[in-house]
């Protein structure tokens, strides 16, 4: 890292503490293995509970690996808690396979909101895509009633707004009903991926693209880095980001380059126009 990318960052950026809860992959990039370089090179702390541990990711034929408990959340929560240890300005959640886990995250985001009211929280509700969940139903209740409106910003994609709002949205004007019937109860609201064809510029949004591919841990990083630059910029913020493929189209190949890609991290440059296609942002 160069002198002038040390001296980007801020005293604020110094004092930033994440607790990042989702999943974890010992070998590629998906949940916390995604989302917690991208914020340390920031100069965030960041601190992680795996919610499942797996050898890979599912899009492989084989993975192998266990699902965090409920009491093994405990365990690990109570010892934060005995160590003074819970100084947290921001939280991230994604992935989350078990009910009664995602009904204990709520619980630890409350109780992280009544040590510090001022906790930044950033809920990815990962639930499905493409028309169907990967998770039990069950945990959508929780979800819409309970972690969401819970959240500063939540980060669905089409399918989980769907069922988060009980819309089904198939133009831009269904989109921004759906986020506006969310925003009764979250400030912010981004769609990270849509298949609409977008025919204003009434939405507050920032369209890319898309790539052919299909990449797994876009989401992942792109929450982390949502959290990153919503801190540094107040608010103010651009979203850019661009994917090269990689030789042959397996699971292997398609694992996203994240230490590759480190001075993309640190100093974000676009080399890709600006049409109407992806990603979709609105907020009160």
């Amino acid at each position: 890292m160069s002198t002038k990318e040390a001296m980007a960052y801020t005293d604020n950026d110094a004092h930033a503490r994440v607790l990042s809860i989702q999943s974890h992959v010992v070998s590629g990039y998906a949940g916390n293995k995604c989302a917690i370089f991208p914020m340390q090179v920031h100069g965030f702390e960041v601190d992680t509970i795996n919610s499942v541990q797996f050898s890979n990711h599912t899009g492989y034929a084989h993975f192998k690996g266990h699902v965090l408990g409920i009491d093994q959340l405990k365990e690990l929560y109570e010892g934060l808690r005995l160590s003074d240890l819970l100084d947290y300005t921001h939280c991230l959640t994604g992935y989350v396979r078990d009910q009664l886990v995602l009904e204990e995250i709520c619980k630890i985001i409350g109780d992280l909101r009544g040590r510090n009211s001022k906790l930044f929280y950033v809920c990815d509700p990962v639930m499905g895509d493409n028309g169907e969940f990967y998770v039990s139903k069950s945990l959508l209740t929780t979800y819409a009633n309970e972690l969401v409106p819970m959240a500063d910003i939540i980060t669905p994609n089409q399918f989980e707004l769907e069922v988060l709002t009980k819309m089904k949205v198939k133009c831009e004007d269904d989109v921004i009903l759906a986020m506006k019937k969310l925003l009764d109860t979250v400030p912010k609201v981004v769609v990270t991926s849509t298949e609409l064809d977008v025919n204003s510029n009434r939405l507050c949004g920032y369209f890319g693209e898309r790539s052919g591919e299909r990449f797994v841990g876009t989401g992942d990083l792109f929450s982390s880095l949502l959290l990153v630059w919503l801190h540094k910029s107040n608010g103010c913020l651009l979203v850019r980001f661009q994917i090269h493929p990689y030789g042959a189209l397996t699971p292997k190949s398609l694992e996203l380059r994240i230490v590759q890609s480190v001075d993309h991290l640190i100093n974000p440059k676009s080399s890709v126009k600006i049409t109407p296609k992806t990603t979709l942002i609105y907020y009160s």
